[in-house]
């Protein structure tokens, strides 16, 4: 069988074959919509700039019999060596697709692998790496083409990567019939919580996504889907302006062809719940969801799961696949699941086989151990990798050292899966990967121990009988009858240090004791110095320790690892020793302070500088910034993420860590306010410091979106660097009240065009006051008996704004960075009519004509006309100031700000590891 090979490399050609590579999709076993023309084709367009698209098509004469998605790009491994990887398209840059593979009619499986082999090899100077993710892990494309890869002198790692995908297979099915098949207590659940929803509300099942109303359709979706995530501690991906271009556009797409499932649930004509995904080829794909965290305890998103299965079973939906991820929810409905996985297949480039060579290196131990194995397969050595482990014997089952705070009143037992919700809530503390995991920990036999007081889950330990697992790497190894293995021990926050974690650990050894357990082990990182003292006290073991030999004569031999921990709280002066959690479980350092956000506080380990670094003749030398940086750099292996300003010890701190060894901490950078130099050498002196500190800094977090674009071409700094972050109102701590007066406001400093504004007013009567710590603007220029200009204090400031009849913000036109922001958000969080210049950030927080009024820079007539506008007043007026208000205190407030920050933290932290 001869076939032939064309390469597509740009999009255009790519839509040109839509129907051949559409065609040849539908005959697939299992036809998914992440390989259709319209989500590859949205991905590219826009997450595809800078990459090489290799579009593998072979034909059989004049007819399509294969097709494979793959894509060049460049990344860092380990932050150190850059390689050029291959990849499905689709994948990449937030976005994450399942069952990736490559298309073959049935007959040219073994024909068009070969051609793809021989392709690969024919480019490979060009690659070094080929990573095939999102893929199922029995996929048959993707392991063959690995084996012949492998065949030609390739190394190849598979791995399991314990993600599932949970799937509920209705072929047909009516719902009654289905519903049947639940477990008893969820058919319960499900008419008990339809009726009393239907008692206290109108309710109505929505199946939006017409292409008339998407837009909207989309915009509520995406803010029931960022209420949840915040509520959760989590990111959200939809902040990200990349990611919500691609759903945008694959929308567009999916609505024009039917294959878009958008289905909302209203209570009373209000939107509470979401499900987003796609329709193709009988299936349903469940990619997205959300609800409003105000309605939890209704169940709002379990009753619209019901209702789209119920008109699934109606349409004649074969499949509903939840895709990936474990959430609880999903079990409710299904125990059907698919494990996803992936290949890599390492290069024949330096780069490939010094990354050969590297793995090769690590997997020695595994390799010696699979020796070993063969010449004694009963030795007990041979059954498990090498891991720090504490050991304890349960034979003298009471645990020595344990003094507990908390008196009676605990109760204890072993969970099971009806308790699935509430030990979602706990969990929650620790990680949100673990509260996926659960349905899948249980279907291996692992089993769950809880505290409660009064009734209410305060602490869990997981333990497993009948296999030592490592969750990071996926790796399981068998257990004797008399072991177990635990891990994830997690007590509520507002039970911390009162003892819970001994005492429920001492009942916990006792109930393993009563069964048979006689070594119990667990796996521990030797930085969790809070988890070292716990065992310690215990009495497990003084140190870490790990299983070295095979047992002699009944005993267990063991090597030291490492030792317990030493306390260097005197060398980290002004630090606190013990790295604070967020509820995310993420460390986060900061010098960026929020006094007036307890929430951040609460989160944060704020690092201030010394009082005494800000006097003397050194501090004008910058001495105070440096050593502000060092301290920065001791304190950072301690934390997961570093959130800074963008202050001179900031970037001092950057360049450092760009320079010295050790670990490198994500740094996000905030109040980024850069302006253009009009001398060439200061812009080139400044441009390089910046592309040298954004070696360091993972994102710069600026006020507006067209920044991220004007930074980056003018500095001249990767456009992934930079992250719009909304800005938000000032006025708390501020005993502030609006009132209704007579006077325009302006004031400010940064970048303001009052000249326009006196020219505007001049011929107008209505009193104006400029406030301004420079009053170089006015000084030897007559004002109109009507303008006053003074200076002030920030509560001045806001009390003079807070009593005026609008505020007035003009602005100077041609500027790279934004401004103005803090200023006219206060004016509309003070139900002011805003009137503002069009410049950099201000159409990103105020709509024109909907909150406020924006008007060309440097426009005097346009401005007098705006004002005339204002002071007219009427329901207009009115009307705009009451949105421009809403839309502060629901978009822009104080704490709106903190969670989006941290919640990009987490995420930026999860990436990382």
């Amino acid at each position: 069988m001869s076939l032939s090979v064309r390469v597509i490399q740009t999009l255009r050609e790519f839509y040109q074959v839509r129907g051949e590579w559409n065609a040849l999709l539908d005959a697939a076993p299992r036809p998914n919509i992440f390989l259709t023309v319209e989500w590859l084709g949205s991905w590219w367009s826009v997450f595809g700039r800078g990459n090489q698209l290799y579009l593998l098509l072979a034909y059989d004469k004049d007819q399509l019999v294969g097709g494979v998605p793959f894509y060049l790009t460049r990344r860092k491994m380990k932050k150190i060596l850059s390689v050029r990887e291959l990849r499905f398209v689709g994948t990449g840059g937030l976005v994450c697709p399942d069952h990736l593979t490559g298309l073959v009619a049935p007959g040219y499986e073994e024909a068009v692998i070969q051609k793809v082999k021989d392709f690969l090899v024919s480019i490979q100077h060009e690659w070094d790496t080929m990573m095939l993710r999102d893929i199922d892990v029995e996929d048959p494309f993707c392991r063959r083409l690995g084996e012949e890869l492998k065949g030609s002198g390739r190394a190849l790692i598979e791995k399991r990567l314990g993600e599932v995908a949970p799937y509920v297979q209705l072929d047909g099915q009516g719902w009654d019939t289905y519903v049947a098949s639940l477990k008893d207590s969820m058919q319960k659940n499900i008419r008990r919580r339809r009726t009393k929803l239907n008692r206290e509300f109108q309710t109505t099942f929505v199946k939006a996504g017409n292409p008339s109303t998407l837009e909207q359709d989309m915009q509520n979706f995406m803010e029931l889907h960022g209420k949840r995530r915040i509520s959760i501690g989590s990111a959200d991906k939809f902040s990200f302006e990349a990611y919500r271009l691609f759903h945008s556009r694959l929308a567009q797409e999916l609505a024009g062809r039917g294959r878009l499932h958008l289905s909302f649930l209203e209570l009373n004509g209000k939107r509470v719940a979401v499900q987003y995904g796609f329709e193709y080829q009988g299936r349903l794909f469940a990619y997205q969801t959300g609800f409003d965290p105000a309605y939890k305890q209704s169940g709002v998103f379990q009753i619209l799961m019901g209702y789209i299965l119920e008109d699934c079973c109606k349409r004649g939906i074969r499949e509903v696949d939840l895709l990936r991820g474990g959430e609880n929810y999903k079990y409710d409905w299904t125990q059907g699941i698919r494990e996803v996985g992936r290949v890599l297949i390492l290069g024949t480039t330096f780069r490939g086989r010094l990354l050969t060579w590297l793995q090769r290196l690590v997997h020695f131990p595994s390799t010696v151990r699979s020796f070993l194995k063969k010449m004694n397969p009963k030795s007990r050595w041979f059954q498990r990798d090498l891991f720090k482990v504490f050991v304890m014997d349960s034979r003298n089952n009471r645990a020595k050292g344990v003094r507990t705070v908390v008196g009676g009143g605990i109760e204890y037992r072993w969970l099971d899966a009806g308790d699935r919700a509430t030990l979602s809530e706990i969990a929650r503390l620790k990680e949100t990967n673990d509260v996926d995991k659960f349905g899948v920990r249980w279907k291996r036999g692992h089993r769950c121990f809880g505290a409660f007081v009064n009734g209410k889950l305060i602490h869990t330990t997981w333990v497993s009988p009948n296999e030592w697992c490592v969750w990071e790497n996926s790796r399981r190894f068998p257990l004797r009858e008399n072991e177990a293995f635990f891990y994830d021990a997690m007590t509520q926050a507002e039970y911390r240090g009162k003892g819970i974690a001994l005492k429920a650990f001492e009942e916990f050894c006792n109930r393993l004791a009563e069964e048979g357990i006689r070594y119990l082990y667990c796996v521990i990182n030797v930085q969790n110095e809070t988890s070292l003292r716990t065992y310690r006290r215990i009495g497990i073991c003084e140190t870490g320790q790990r299983i070295l030999s095979f047992r002699i004569k009944g005993m267990t031999i063991f090597e030291r690892l490492f030792e317990a921990k030493k306390e260097i709280s005197h060398s980290l002066p002004n630090i606190l020793t013990r790295p604070q959690l967020n509820r995310s479980g993420v460390r986060i350092l900061t010098t960026y302070p929020i006094p007036q956000s307890p929430h951040w506080q609460k989160e944060t380990t704020l690092l201030k500088p010394r009082s005494e670094e800000k006097r003397g003749l050194l501090g004008h030398w910058g001495f105070r910034d440096w050593t502000l940086a060092f301290r920065l750099l001791k304190a950072r292996r301690k934390y997961d993420v570093l959130i800074t300003g963008c202050e001179r010890e900031d970037g001092f701190f950057a360049i450092l860590q760009s320079l010295l060894p050790g670990k490198r901490i994500p740094h996000l950078m905030t109040c980024c306010l850069w302006k253009s130099e009009t001398n060439p050498l200061r812009k080139w002196w400044k441009g390089m410091v910046l592309r040298w500190i954004a070696r360091s800094v993972r994102l710069f977090l600026v006020w507006s979106r067209q920044e991220c674009d004007t930074y980056s071409a003018y500095f001249k700094i990767p456009r992934e660097k930079f992250v719009f972050m909304p800005h938000h109102a000032s006025l708390d701590g501020y005993d502030v009240e609006g009132k209704n007066g007579n006077y325009i406001f302006a004031g400010g400093d940064s970048s303001r065009d009052y000249e326009t504004l006196l020219e505007a007013v001049r011929s107008l009567s209505f009193p104006t006051l400029i406030v301004a710590k420079q009053v170089a603007f006015w000084n030897g220029k007559p004002l109109p008996p009507h303008v006053t200009a003074q200076t002030t204090d920030p509560l001045g400031f806001r009390k003079l704004m807070a009593g005026a009849r609008m505020v007035v913000l003009p602005l100077t036109r041609g500027l790279l960075q934004s401004t103005g922001q803090q200023s006219y958000l206060n004016a509309m969080a003070l139900k002011k009519p805003v009137i503002v210049s069009e410049v950099p950030g201000v159409l990103d927080h105020v709509t024109p004509e909907v909150t406020g009024i924006v008007v060309p820079p440097g426009d005097p007539v346009a401005l007098r006309e705006a004002i005339l506008r204002v002071m007219g007043g009427g329901s207009e007026v009115q009307k705009m100031v009451e949105k421009a208000y809403e839309r502060v205190q629901n978009e822009f407030s104080l704490t709106h700000f903190v969670n989006r920050i941290l919640s990009l933290a987490e995420k930026v932290s999860q990436h990382e590891k």
